[in-house]
């Protein structure tokens, strides 16, 4: 199948229409598409195609004409995290082959280093802008949809991150699925504050230039800002995680959601369903997700109402099947607990230096523990790798997580799990706390609320909880803190 060059086919559709805000600046299609063609001029000095470039990018305008400058020209981005070290940086680039780093000013040191130990060219992506004038571009406007787009690594929850292969056919489905499911208009402007070096972010871009809405894009979230944008009307659509959303609600302190704002992505890992329902009883319009990067962003998603079920996730998305299976590929039964296979033209092929994990049907087994009701609602319950069984029963940290969260002397929960010699697995919890309180309170809180075998053996306090850049838990380090037990 072929497509067309997105920005260039929007820019040729709606010109003048808004494309990106910043804090400082707009662009409409236009102009961002004469931004693009200088990046695409300076791109393709480097013999682009199929090249792979390390973005080392911030949340600035001249990552967004990058990342549609490489499908101008061919080039793969490797969109990596700003918080990488040094060696993480150099580790993540020599797996993903890259021939190339581009980086934001201001992180020059770590960005040259790794340049320098891998021998390869590194360039400050400001000055391509600034020094590049616009160059014609070659006759063919239209790409192959399996041509590789991104290299987008995992969060590395569970440990070392893996690369995902995404192609522009992954990306651009993803989008499709957002605007059949969201009905975007050309008035529509979509914040977002989350990295584009996360599958989250990126996606964004994509949503503009299929559906014709505008971005407006921070370099970081600030929930005063935030809501600021949100009241006076200057955003419709808004990206988040459970953290952001708190913090928002915190902010908003008590006040509905204008008519303005249509709706709230909120993805990023299991949210607790009591902070859903008081958003939606403040009028937020929530959309509950659950995606990964080897799905190019949501696979799953529900509208959340008063008759949503509590706890799911949503249904598949219009490209997307999903369904639950044991280990051997066996589906099982409506209610049954299983791993959570999925399937659509959103789902990668390959792993960086890895054999294709989709079987011949195209299905792809997530690691994740499921299930789905008779309406075809899915549960999302936890990661296969973060399970633990406790005397023969399956333990999900995340529902131990929202129980104990929930308590108004907790301010946040992770918990991770302990070989014990009776037992053989018990949860351990790690709490940062908003006041004082005793393990036997806690416990207490916990009798009426869950079964007893889901009582963390051990409770302990800590300053605060390991996360990723969007904010997801990072249970495998939990252990790594230092911690005082309650």
């Amino acid at each position: 199948m072929k497509l067309p060059r997105l920005l260039q086919k929007r820019a040729m559709l709606t010109p003048a229409s808004l494309a990106l805000i910043t804090e400082n600046r707009r662009w409409t299609f236009q102009e961002m598409h004469d931004e693009v063609k200088k990046m695409a001029a300076h791109i393709s000095q480097f013999d682009a195609e199929q090249a792979h470039a390390a973005c080392f990018i911030e949340n600035k305008a001249e990552a967004v004409f990058f990342f549609h400058a490489c499908q101008y020209t061919g080039m793969v981005a490797v969109p990596l995290n700003m918080r990488l070290t040094e060696e993480e940086l150099v580790w993540q680039m020599k797996e993903a082959e890259c021939s190339i780093l581009y980086y934001t000013k201001g992180y020059e040191e770590k960005a040259l280093h790794a340049a320098r130990c891998l021998q390869i060219t590194a360039c400050a992506i400001e000055d391509i802008v600034d020094k590049t004038h616009c160059a014609a571009l070659n006759n063919d406007e239209m790409i192959d949809s399996d041509a590789p787009a991104t290299i987008m690594f995992t969060s590395g929850t569970t440990g070392q991150p893996k690369g995902v292969c995404l192609t522009w056919g992954n990306h651009y489905w993803s989008a499709v699925n957002a605007a059949l499911q969201s009905g975007f208009s050309e008035q529509d402007i979509w914040y977002t504050s989350l990295p584009l070096f996360h599958v989250s972010g990126f996606s964004s871009l994509i949503k503009s230039v299929v559906s014709g809405l505008s971005i407006y894009l921070d370099a970081r979230f600030q929930p005063e800002r935030v809501w600021q944008l949100i009241e006076c009307g200057e955003v419709t659509h808004i990206s988040v995680v459970h953290k952001m959303m708190e913090d928002l609600l915190a902010v908003a302190d008590g006040k509905e959601a204008p008519p303005s704002l249509r709706q709230v992505l909120i993805g990023g890992g299991s949210t607790p369903w009591e902070l859903i329902h008081e958003a939606y009883d403040l009028k937020w319009p929530l959309t509950v997700s659950y995606g990964m990067t080897e799905t190019a962003s949501q696979v799953v998603s529900v509208d959340i109402s008063e008759q949503t079920p509590r706890g799911t996730a949503g249904k598949p998305m219009l490209m997307n099947e999903v369904c639950i299976c044991q280990p051997d590929g066996k589906v099982l039964h409506t209610g049954q607990e299983g791993e959570l296979w999925v399937k659509g033209p959103t789902v990668f092929n390959s792993y960086v230096n890895a054999a294709s994990t989709k079987t011949e049907e195209g299905w792809f087994p997530t690691g994740d523990i499921g299930k789905l009701d008779e309406d075809g609602y899915l549960y999302v319950l936890d990661r296969r790798s973060d399970m633990l069984i406790s005397g023969g029963e399956n333990v999900y940290p995340a529902e131990i997580e929202h129980t104990l969260a929930a308590h108004p002397a907790v301010e946040a929960c992770g918990v991770s799990k302990a070989v014990d010699d009776k037992w053989g697995e018990v949860p351990v919890a790690y709490l940062v706390l908003k006041q004082s309180i005793g393990s036997q309170e806690l416990r207490a809180w916990l009798k009426p609320r869950l079964a007893s075998y889901k009582h963390p053996k051990y409770m302990y306090t800590v300053q605060s909880l390991p996360r990723n850049a969007t904010g997801k838990l990072q249970r495998h380090l939990l252990k790594t803190l230092q911690k005082t037990e309650i």
